[in-house]
């Protein structure tokens, strides 16, 4: 699993309805690799508040959407989430971390 190696500074975008992201570093100390979604027409989870989730690293171009999915939920490849109110559906491909102690938070790294 993936997780970020430090806080990241708040981006906001309303332009954009795919995202870039790349992680310096793996919680193992090896460097981090790219991950992207891809439009799919399942859908199991909702993105809530979609454009006021983007996080951006100290450079202002590496984005991560935090998706906000019900509690108890689990987001795997493979999954399908929907993104903004275009409800533009894409398919999971990698998920950074799951945490489902926060009402179902996970942070999905967008290719763009």
């Amino acid at each position: 699993m993936v997780r970020p190696d430090k806080a990241m500074e708040a981006f906001m975008t309303s332009a954009l309805k795919v995202y870039t992201v790349t992680l310096s570093q793996r919680a193992d100390g090896t460097p981090a690799r790219a991950y992207t979604l891809k439009t799919s027409t399942k859908c199991k989870w909702q993105a809530v508040n979609a454009g006021e989730a983007f996080f951006a690293d100290k450079d202002g171009n590496k984005k991560v959407l935090r998706i906000y999915y019900p509690k108890g939920a689990q987001v795997d490849a493979g999954d399908a989430v929907q993104v903004g109110a275009d409800a533009a559906y894409y398919e999971v491909l990698g998920v950074l971390s799951n945490d489902r102690s926060l009402n179902g938070l996970a942070e999905v790294a967008l290719y763009e």
